[in-house]
């Protein structure tokens, strides 16, 4: 089954398939001008099974290639010779999408996880969690001019345009630091955006997480070291119902809770 395609910048389209109960997947090359296509990769060549997604990675004149297949890698199919390398062993779940904004941070939708997950450029970090509860995201679409992620949700029949405009941590370096503090979210009430704001009195690891009010973690959307400092992060609600949130900034030393409304 044909599911996942991207284009390069030399007239190609690629194109995944995916063989259900089968084992004849591969990556198909197909040549625009004139419609000639061929296999370019298959399991035979190092390609793992089930490939659902793919995208095209121009810095590095590569396809990356998601799997629809619980808890498989991320791989990286060269252009110039076809070479194929594992660039993350193991992803959330069964992947759906991929896509790559203009900084380089690549989104993932977990079709198991109900999730849309942000990865840094080079796969090292923990991913952080954009949306959850999501019933059945699938693959992405991406506006680069306008800076918006679309993710379509399968099962509920929607499509959710993520400006990611406003949303990032953002290092105020002009503010100084005194003292470890997560303040009150503003606006509150909010629709459907919301600034929240803290400083950190020590560098380290720090953990911001937004939960629904039955107390279930729905966002991880900062999990990463920080260095001493005053930060600010606009959460995006509108995936999401009207109601009480709670947001909690953990570090290794202290943690502390606010809760913030949305109402649209």
């Amino acid at each position: 089954m044909l599911d996942g395609m991207t284009t390069d910048t030399s007239g190609n389209l690629y194109v995944t398939d995916y063989h259900y109960g089968g084992s004849e997947h591969g990556i198909f090359k197909i040549k625009l001008s004139t419609l000639e296509y061929y296999r370019i990769a298959s399991p035979a060549t190092g390609l793992s099974p089930a490939p659902q997604d793919l995208l095209f990675d121009k810095p590095n004149n590569r396809l990356l290639i998601v799997f629809a297949a619980n808890n498989a890698p991320i791989q990286a199919l060269s252009l110039t010779d076809t070479s194929i390398t594992t660039i993350l062993n193991s992803t959330p779940g069964i992947i759906d999408g991929i896509e790559m904004d203009n900084q380089g941070n690549y989104f993932l939708t977990s079709w198991t996880a109900g999730a849309l997950f942000k990865y840094d450029h080079e796969f090292i970090n923990t991913p952080a969690t954009i949306l959850s509860g999501l019933n059945g995201p699938s693959n992405l679409g991406y506006n680069r001019v306008h800076n918006i992620l679309a993710v379509p949700v399968y099962n509920s029949d929607t499509i959710i345009f993520l400006d990611l405009s406003n949303t990032g941590i953002k290092l105020n370096s002009n503010e100084s630091v005194s003292e470890f503090r997560l303040h009150q979210n503003y606006p509150n009430p909010f629709n459907p955006s919301t600034v929240i704001k803290f400083e950190i009195l020590k560098s380290g690891a720090v953990k911001l997480e937004i939960y629904n009010s039955a107390g279930v973690l729905i966002e991880t959307p900062v999990c990463e070291n920080l260095k001493t400092g005053s930060y600010e992060f606009i959460w995006n609600a509108s995936g999401y119902a009207s109601g009480i949130y709670f947001c909690r900034l953990t570090t290794n030393c202290n943690s502390h809770s606010r809760k913030m409304v949305f109402l649209k």
